[in-house]
């Protein structure tokens, strides 16, 4: 007997595979994962709707390994970006460090310009475009939302970190700097 944590199942046609990408210059470079749609009843004349994931941390990892969100979202249609921003592991110690003092500056100047990229690609409709995360990554929604209200038509933060201060204060030692 097989058992499932709910009745969706996807056929291997609709996964969505990862596509490593890179964009920008120098120390202003950011890396990503990007997902074509890939439902097989996924029809369109136009480009489609891009997700941004932003990963947690602020600084984790998005890896090219089963993430449920974006086969969610691509087989619905939609382009998902999961960024590796400046301050991701994985990439050197120098990029890691890069987000010190930069936390809501570089994450979100790098979900941005991924975002501009794939619509400079032409992979993805500049007018139906998302940014999501929860925790830490619900702050850099909510910073996205605040300085680049523009960039984004939707942004969704989930129990985003609205308040650095309050966190530094309740905070554990491992977390607290």
């Amino acid at each position: 007997m097989r058992l499932r944590s709910t009745g969706e199942m996807l056929t291997e046609e609709n996964l969505a595979g990862a596509a490593p990408i890179e964009w920008g210059k120098g120390s202003n470079r950011a890396y990503g994962l990007y997902y074509e749609p890939t439902n097989v009843a996924y029809e369109s004349d136009g480009k489609p709707p891009l997700m941004v994931l932003v990963h947690g941390g602020p600084t984790a990892q998005s890896r090219a390994a089963w993430d449920y969100k974006v086969q969610f979202f691509t087989s619905r249609g939609f382009a998902v970006l999961q960024v590796n921003h400046r301050g991701s592991t994985g990439y050197g110690r120098e990029f890691m460090t890069q987000l010190r003092g930069n936390w809501g500056k570089f994450d979100v100047e790098d979900c941005v310009s991924g975002m501009e990229f794939l619509v400079k690609q032409k992979k993805v409709d500049p007018k139906l475009t998302a940014i999501m995360g929860g925790s830490a990554r619900g702050y850099t929604v909510l910073q996205t939302m605040a300085t680049k209200p523009e960039a984004f038509a939707v942004g969704i933060s989930m129990y985003g970190i609205a308040d650095q201060f309050a966190l530094a204060r309740a905070t554990h030692k491992f977390e607290e700097r």
